[in-house]
């Protein structure tokens, strides 16, 4: 499950924040047949609540307060060993605040983020529908409550519509190792809709890379780690390529490389995560001549219940 703080929010010199998570979980079985235990089902619904006090900032019609919920309920319903369906969605506010508003608990709703269907097994794996493509790490596992905004809002390729596979790769360098692809566009279906309250309609003419309609976007990328002498240690390369929208006069190339590791100090203290990440963006958003780099560093230390992030 990956933890998404959506919203862009302005240009704020400080920012106090209280966060509560609760996360509930159920794992279970449908009826059985013959001598199988499938289909079984997993269900799970993080709760986030958050308050957002923006205290200071160059333009006073940004400092507001908004006490909000992100809660992200997904179910994955594996038919077999192998087959598998997840479905994810996300409640949250669908627009910013208004100029100096002060907003609790209003503008939710609902919308899907994915629904894929998945067969895989020890040599292959394949999937296809609503779906995150495979590139970059720090916008689902950057540490702190706004580790991942930054890269969630510049290059995840979230609710992209297409298919892909991946296989593992048996190299002698110790560790697992594993190639993958997928082609996709932007979701602009009646399924990029919400409920509740609108974030709005899609449509091709909103522009935007890879919002095409059709199969010029992909990602490709090789992901590693349980190496015999750092079992914590994982790694992540990828290159992606998103199709100019009709806002657009070049196609954006991308470039991420990530390491991420988590360090044990004693019973009750551990590093974990600590990430660190690369991602260099050609054309950014599809414009020609605007190249943008964006770096991650975070690492957040635990204690027993508690912790404590720097990102």
């Amino acid at each position: 499950m990956s933890k998404r703080h959506h919203q862009r929010r302005g240009p704020i010199h400080c920012r106090a924040t209280i966060i509560f998570a609760i996360v509930m979980t159920a794992v279970g079985s449908l009826p059985a047949y013959a001598q199988e235990t499938f289909p079984t089902y997993e269900l799970e619904i993080p709760v986030e609540i958050q308050f957002d006090r923006n205290y200071r900032a160059d333009d006073p019609a940004a400092r507001h307060s908004q006490l909000f919920a992100t809660i992200e309920p997904a179910v994955t319903l594996s038919f077999t060993k192998e087959l598998s369906l997840f479905v994810h969605g996300v409640i949250e506010p669908m627009v910013d605040p208004g100029p100096s508003e002060n907003r609790y608990f209003k503008d939710h709703g609902i919308y899907l983020e994915d629904i894929t269907v998945r067969y895989e097994n020890d040599r292959f794996e394949v999937f296809g529908g609503k779906f995150t493509a495979n590139f970059g790490r720090a916008w689902d596992i950057a540490p702190g409550i706004y580790g991942t905004d930054v890269a969630s809002a510049d290059y995840e390729l979230s609710e992209r519509v297409g298919f892909g596979g991946g296989v593992p790769i048996p190299i002698q360098v110790g560790g697992r190792h594993r190639i993958s692809a997928s082609t996709f566009f932007l979701d602009t279906s009646p399924l990029a809709q919400s409920v509740g309250r609108s974030r709005g309609t899609r449509s091709l003419a909103d522009g935007g890379v890879s919002n095409t309609e059709d199969f010029s976007s992909f990602a490709v990328a090789l992901d590693g780690g349980e190496f015999r002498s750092l079992p914590s240690l994982a790694y992540h390369v990828a290159y992606s390529r998103q199709g100019a929208g009709q806002d657009g006069n070049a196609d954006q190339n991308g470039i991420a490389a990530a390491l991420s590791w988590a360090h044990k100090l004693s019973d009750d203290l551990s590093l974990d995560p600590v990430v660190a990440e690369w991602v260099y963006l050609d054309d950014a958003a599809g414009m020609s001549g605007q190249d943008r780099t964006i770096y991650t560093l975070g690492a957040q230390m635990n204690w027993r219940s508690w912790n404590v992030a720097l990102s």
